[in-house]
């Protein structure tokens, strides 16, 4: 759960550090899909409702 907590709030803060800066087009549309993958792997290697998930 925390590492879910962590990412809710990444999700949360990066677009509001974002506009400020001058990002190009090509790295904007990566974002997304790097954060997916990473949920992805965090969901495969730490299954939910698992005891490791109670754990932490």
């Amino acid at each position: 759960m925390f590492m879910l907590a962590v990412v809710i709030v990444i999700l949360v803060v990066l677009p509001a550090v974002l506009p400020p800066l001058p990002p190009p087009p090509m790295f904007l549309m990566g974002i997304p899909v790097v954060l997916m993958l990473m949920l992805i792997y965090l969901a495969i290697s730490y299954p939910p409702l698992g005891s490791s998930t109670c754990a932490s």
